[in-house]
């Protein structure tokens, strides 16, 4: 069966039929079932590679975050396509076509969703003026006496991608010591990255705390990211040893405004298993752009 569906959708040549093919396929897949379990991982990280193949996929974005966020419509948008025909205008074979162009309207705004969102996540000054006041306001930032310049410094490592060590000590515009041991600190923090301690290049670093402050949004709201959009949704002047309590933060009305009450929140979607997600991203081979949405 599975080489039957290779051989229907796998034989699209122009890139809307590919992309169209791949919507559907991951229908079939998930219906077809072919493992005891994780099989909607697979299906999920299958459209993931499918769309980089035919150049329309990109590490900046995933489809699993949509799919996350909107996992009762996606469940049922499935369900809907496993039924049978629904007479005999609804295409030829058992399963109903009418419900199969259904959920592939979905994934296609779902994809469109996705876009938008890093598109505007990673708009050059939003990205700046929320970075900065990452630096300034989050206690991690805080405690490793992380200066105001820092925030310039991986700024541009993270539009850049890459940059010498030597480059972007220079983007602290400080005094060298000053910025080897600023340098030093972020590596720490993981949010730059080297290959080994004395290699040329650095890279930018995005640990699961980081990268929900840095993308608001980025998955299921917890405890913490509302938190964090408490600090990153002013531009009031806190004193840096202000520690991330709701119950002080200046506006109430952030509360109402950015997020629901945490304790509901906290109802809803529990706090994430931190120790079980370092361990994860410590996996060889495991892509941390679709771990992010995969964590449950």
């Amino acid at each position: 069966m599975l080489n039957r569906l290779q051989q229907v959708y796998g034989s699209a040549n122009d890139p809307r039929s590919q992309l169209l093919a791949s919507m559907a396929y991951h229908h079939r897949l998930a219906f077809v079932h072919p493992f005891e379990d994780g099989n909607g991982r697979v299906v999920r990280m299958a459209t993931h590679l499918q769309l980089a193949r035919i150049g329309l996929g990109s590490s900046l974005w995933s489809i699993s975050r949509g799919l996350a966020r909107k996992q009762d419509e996606y469940y049922a948008r499935l369900s809907a396509a496993d039924q049978g025909r629904r007479g005999d205008l609804d295409g030829r074979g058992q399963l109903t076509q009418a419900g199969l162009v259904e959920f592939v309207r979905f994934m296609l705004s779902v994809c469109k969703d996705q876009i938008q969102y890093t598109r505007e996540a990673m708009a050059m000054p939003i990205l700046r003026e929320r970075l900065a006041r990452i630096v300034q306001f989050e206690p991690r930032f805080i405690r490793a006496g992380i200066k105001p310049e820092g925030a310039r410094a991986v700024y541009l490592l993270i539009i850049q991608g890459e940059v010498t060590r030597a480059d972007f000590k220079a983007y602290f515009n400080l005094l060298d010591k000053t910025a080897a041991n600023q340098l030093k600190e972020l590596l720490l923090l993981g949010v730059v990255e080297a290959p080994s301690p004395k290699s040329r290049d650095l890279y930018p670093g995005f640990p699961v705390w980081f990268a929900q402050l840095l993308f608001p949004d980025l998955h299921r709201r917890s405890r913490s990211s509302f938190l964090g959009e408490c600090f990153l949704a002013t531009s009031t002047a806190l004193p840096p040893a202000v520690s991330p309590d709701p119950a002080r933060c200046p506006v109430p009305s952030w509360t109402a405004a950015v997020s629901p009450a945490p304790a509901v929140l906290s109802e809803q979607h529990p706090l994430p298993d931190w120790s079980w997600v370092h361990a994860e991203l410590r996996r060889s081979g495991v892509p941390l752009a679709l771990l992010w949405q995969e964590y449950r």
